[in-house]
């Protein structure tokens, strides 16, 4: 009983300690932030079709190649 007590205690003393090590981002960052593959509106991603979508990455993955 002791030990269970104890082990409780411990992991929620963990997951406090961890939770506060987050950054507090807001959700519109969540879903606006853009990598180079991704587009940098989420309204426009839903709605691209399988070839567009297939065209605008291999556009995408040209231009940073040559980039770099």
């Amino acid at each position: 009983m002791q030990r269970s007590l104890s082990l409780l205690l411990a992991t929620v003393l963990l997951c406090a300690a961890l939770s506060g090590c987050s950054g507090k981002v807001p959700l519109a960052n969540l879903f606006n932030k853009a990598e180079f593959w991704q587009r940098t509106d989420i309204r426009e991603a839903a709605y691209m079709g399988r070839d567009k979508a297939q065209d605008l990455l291999h556009r995408d993955i040209a231009k940073c190649v040559s980039d770099v």
